[in-house]
């Protein structure tokens, strides 16, 4: 399941090629930045997909020593499900495998497989998560830090 959830801020990064991402020494920084974006219905589907986001995507994302930032925003307005934007920044290309690595130990430590939590958070991702994940886009998009605040 962590490979799930992972994958969502990831996307299409296997299928770039990171050199010509990476800052060279004459160029300015740049970050990376993930974005995915879904729908979510107002209503109980959007407090169980909250708190999903809430339990197994903040407390790791806020750890993680390889996210720089991470961003949950929705847009509430216009139609009977709210636009949903995860947003993760991170140095380069390779720091998002390794996010990726330490989310899956840390996910391991807290939600160890064959625990009641770990059936909870299986139950949670395919009831409460999963339905609006199949539906999701990625961005991997670059900023170079000279244009940025």
């Amino acid at each position: 399941m962590r490979r799930h959830l992972l994958l969502v801020l990831v996307g299409a990064a296997a299928s770039l090629n990171a050199s010509a991402l990476l800052a060279q020494e004459d160029e300015p920084e740049t970050r990376v930045i993930t974005v995915a974006t879904f729908h979510v219905p107002f209503g109980e589907a959007f407090g169980a997909a909250l708190d999903f986001i809430d339990t197994y995507f903040v407390p790791p994302a806020n750890e993680n020593p390889h996210i720089l930032g991470f961003r949950y925003a929705t847009h509430a307005w216009g139609n009977s499900a709210a636009n949903v934007w995860m947003m993760a920044e991170y140095a380069s290309l390779a720091h998002i495998d390794e996010a990726e690595a330490w989310g899956d130990a840390w996910f391991e430590e807290h939600f160890p497989e064959g625990t009641p939590e770990r059936e909870e958070a299986d139950r949670a991702f395919e009831e409460d998560f999963a339905p609006y994940l199949s539906k999701h886009k990625d961005n991997i998009l670059t900023v170079s830090m000279d244009r940025a605040k």
